[in-house]
């Protein structure tokens, strides 16, 4: 599921998928979606924009219209397309986390005095999950 969503965000771009998803939670949030159903819901809306935009209409002729639907929802094994994964932003959670820790083992309170809410400013959810699971692997209930 991820890997498909994360193709077609690559095809329309993360522009557009983004307000596509927010439409999407909010039609099918609390209820069971097929993939059909997730499928049409993604032609429709991306064909509305299709009418108005006219990289979103090159893109529906284009890629999404040589799409194999079946074939992404029924292959076995791996899908063909994977998302990159970049690593960097939970190493950078995990960095913060090391130095959280060793500033509260320090004894000095000045150190801990030094982080601020904006260390995480405008952090995803991954990232906060992932400084806080590094932070609980560094205690001694973790």
């Amino acid at each position: 599921g991820m890997a498909l969503f994360c193709l077609l965000e690559s095809l329309v771009g993360e522009a557009r998928f983004q307000p596509f998803l927010r439409a999407y939670f909010e039609h099918f949030g609390g209820k069971t979606v097929t993939s059909e159903g997730m499928r049409d819901f993604f032609l429709e809306h991306f064909r509305k924009q299709a009418g108005t935009d006219p990289e979103v209409a090159r893109v529906m002729d284009g890629p999404v219209a040589e799409l194999d639907w079946e074939r992404l929802f029924t292959a076995p094994g791996m899908p063909d397309y994977l998302p990159q994964c970049d690593a960097a932003p939970l190493e950078e959670a995990r960095k913060l986390a090391e130095r959280w820790a060793a500033a509260a083992t320090s004894g000095d309170a000045s150190a801990l005095a030094a982080f601020a809410p904006k260390d995480v400013e405008g952090w995803s959810t991954t990232k906060l999950i992932a400084l806080l699971d590094a932070l609980l692997d560094d205690s001694e209930d973790g």
